[in-house]
């Protein structure tokens, strides 16, 4: 079978990283794969997205990745071996209206993993990111985007003609995390449908 184990912690506090990653150390012997998801957003521009927001925003989605992938890095350097996924967003490369914070972390989610895969490539550690597009989350429900209404609208930009579903992340997450992609490093992988190209 298959050992698994569920840890929690504060995702903003440097010092719970550090101690959920030596636990998952201690428990499993090593660090394997790390994938950095977390996710906020308000509705906003620059002109009207607040100190406060800003803060929240920038301590869940660059703060947070930042430190748990640095606890994460001198044990992958130690095995010599290892794996970190950034989960970006499609308004990282292409603004999707009112979510201006959101945009600016998600971007700099992706610009983390390529400039850390710089230099650890040289320890067999690879870093990407994954840009989903509109993927179905309780985020995105509660937003509305699969009500008839909006989604039938949603979808038109959407040459796929549809929305995303998690097992797409997932499986891009899947590839990312195994041997497959031993040679992709620094990249942005892009799941949308074919909405940013379009």
């Amino acid at each position: 079978g298959v050992k698994a184990k569920g840890y929690a912690s504060n995702a903003a506090s440097f010092e719970d990283t550090a101690k959920v990653v030596e636990q998952i150390h201690a428990d499993f012997g090593s660090v394997d794969i790390l994938v950095n998801n977390a996710g906020m957003q308000f509705v906003e521009t620059i002109e009207n997205c607040t100190e406060d927001n800003w803060k929240k925003s920038e301590a869940l989605m660059l703060d947070a990745p930042y430190d748990f992938s640095r606890q994460a890095i001198p044990f992958m350097k130690a095995q010599h071996n290892g794996k970190i996924i950034m989960i970006s967003s499609i308004c990282a490369i292409r603004e999707g209206g009112g979510n201006f914070g959101y945009g600016v972390m998600k971007a700099g989610v992706a610009a983390m993993a390529r400039c850390m895969a710089n230099s650890l490539a040289q320890y067999n550690i690879q870093v990407n990111a994954i840009a989903p597009g509109i993927i179905r989350t309780d985020l995105t429900e509660r937003q509305g985007c699969f009500e008839d209404h909006r989604y039938k609208s949603v979808i038109q930009k959407y040459p796929a003609g549809r929305l995303g579903e998690p097992e797409e992340i997932a499986g891009v997450a899947l590839f990312l995390g195994s041997n497959l992609s031993s040679f992709v490093d620094g990249q942005l992988l892009v799941v949308d449908g074919g909405f940013s190209g379009n």
